[in-house]
């Protein structure tokens, strides 16, 4: 990889594209566990907060799964070494 990915920002037209091409994360049905009715304001706020924060991340990783998936459909045998696969195991972590 020649040139640092996360560093190289697109166009608006290429991020517009890009965010808006796949769906959004809706099917998930998650129903966090209930907090304990004696637990804080704080803590049930900061659990609101952290939920938010995965579901946003699950959205934004979205199209990588997109794109791993539709490489599998397409018969792609999946390497790690490959570019690409580097790259998406690298923001996954």
């Amino acid at each position: 990889m020649g040139e640092d990915f996360f560093r190289s920002p697109l166009k608006d037209e290429e991020r517009k594209e890009a965010i808006y091409s796949f769906t959004k994360f809706m099917p998930m049905n998650y129903q966090p566990h209930p907090l304990n009715e004696a637990a804080p304001t704080t803590a049930k706020n900061m659990d609101s907060t952290l939920l938010g924060y995965q579901i946003s991340l699950a959205e934004i990783t979205r199209p990588l799964d997109q794109y791993v998936h539709n490489q599998l459909r397409g018969g792609r045998v999946l390497n790690e070494s490959d570019e690409d696969i580097e790259l998406i195991n690298m923001t996954r972590m």
